[in-house]
């Protein structure tokens, strides 16, 4: 079995810290992994990508890229990053996205459109029925969504333990917020 998770969102909104809790979950559930992280100009709310690819064979060969249509999961944290992503999501595959759009002020002042969550649905539904939309209630958001996540991926036991183990700041908090995302409630 080779299964892949695109994460993807813009800087500060907790991408790369999801994918290298997920990856070192992976890890200590004795899953070969690859995770590539994409940050460009993260930092001043650029793109954010993180790609995790793991196996069951530890002896099977595989690099650390999703292909198009090759993603088994889309975590998307940012609308229009989601919208951007859609072509990485394999047929049937899931797409966990929380309904929220940092828009640059450049795009405020010249009264640009973005995607709304209707808009993510229309692009995803070739792909799939299994569409997770979450709305951003609980603090932090990053936390609360891998909650969500979590119900929708069969390698998410255990996954409570990895994050006390490897969280650092704020546990409680953290811990709270992913509970909170566990029993929320969706349609998909």
């Amino acid at each position: 079995m080779l299964k892949s998770v695109f994460l993807t969102g813009v800087g500060g909104q907790g991408v790369v810290t999801i994918a290298n809790l997920l990856s070192a979950h992976l890890q200590d559930s004795g899953y070969k992994v690859t995770l590539i992280h994409a940050t460009g100009m993260a930092q001043r709310g650029g793109r954010v990508t993180s790609e995790i690819r793991y196996s069951d064979d530890r002896d099977r060969p595989f690099g650390p890229r999703i292909s198009s249509g090759g993603a088994d999961y889309i975590i998307g944290m940012d609308m229009a990053e989601t919208v951007n992503s859609a072509s990485f999501l394999k047929a049937g595959g899931t797409l966990v996205f929380q309904n929220y759009t940092l828009l640059p002020s450049t795009a405020v002042l010249n009264k640009e459109s973005f995607p709304d969550a209707e808009e993510v649905k229309r692009v995803f539904a070739p792909f799939t029925g299994n569409l997770v939309e979450v709305e951003p209630s609980v603090r932090p958001v990053n936390m609360f969504v891998l909650g969500v996540f979590a119900r929708y991926w069969p390698e998410a036991e255990r996954l409570e333990e990895t994050l006390s183990k490897k969280l650092t700041k704020r546990v409680e908090e953290n811990l709270t917020a992913f509970h909170r995302g566990r029993d929320y409630r969706t349609e998909a």
